[in-house]
């Protein structure tokens, strides 16, 4: 019935035709396996070339890798001496109360 009428094969549809639960056609394993074959067949998995010049190399990715385990390094140590800072600034405040 869903394939003469062009409808999209997956476990909604086939519960919404049948009456019945998803769950119920889940617990069905023939059913199961069945819808996940049309679905399959229905819309096939296709694969998406990435053109060569789009890719990136290796060595290209490890150069980001590292300039940005570079970045973390500079951005924690900035964070180190701002908090070392504002302790600095505080502690007058909390002699003073």
């Amino acid at each position: 019935m869903l394939l003469r009428e062009q409808r999209p094969i997956n476990f909604k549809t086939v519960a919404e035709t049948a009456g019945i639960s998803t769950a119920w056609l889940y617990a069905h394993q023939d059913l199961k396996m069945r819808i996940i074959h049309l679905r399959n067949q229905q819309f096939p998995k296709t694969s998406v070339r990435i053109p060569l010049k789009e890719q990136s190399s290796n060595a290209s990715k490890d150069a980001v890798i590292a300039a940005l385990q570079r970045r973390i390094q500079e951005l924690t140590k900035e964070n180190r001496e701002l908090r070392a800072q504002l302790e600095a600034a505080y502690v007058p405040l909390y002699k003073q109360e």
